[in-house]
């Protein structure tokens, strides 16, 4: 256990955000792996926009009180996003986007805030 530890440590970490097209490779080798990912993202963004609300502050994305956003959620808003974006520009634009802006302007598009 503490040699598998180590080795976990030891593992260089990489900085960089996911793009649309590893998430989508990720998706066809590690379906699982992708939809934590996904997840992460979605709720650091609706962590972010919680600790807006709490400072009275303007929202990033207004959800419906009767809806909890879930995994399968993000992901249909993800992949929404996404091929908006592949619409308005090329597939390799879209691809070197990442997951979360991608999802973030999902997010803004599918729950905007009244003003």
């Amino acid at each position: 256990m503490c040699i598998a530890a180590l080795t976990v440590l030891g593992a260089p970490l990489s900085a960089h955000a996911m793009t649309m097209r590893q998430y989508h490779q990720l998706m066809k080798q590690h379906p699982d792996s992708a939809k934590l990912y996904i997840l992460g993202v979605g709720e650091g963004l609706a962590l972010a926009n919680a600790a807006l609300i709490s400072k009275k502050r303007p929202n990033i994305f207004c959800v419906p009180n009767k809806l909890s956003l879930n995994i399968d959620n993000y992901t249909r808003i993800l992949d929404s996003e996404y091929e908006e974006f592949r619409k308005a520009a090329s597939e390799d634009v879209a691809d070197s986007r990442t997951v979360s802006i991608v999802l973030y302007m999902g997010l803004v598009a599918t729950f905007p805030c009244k003003k």
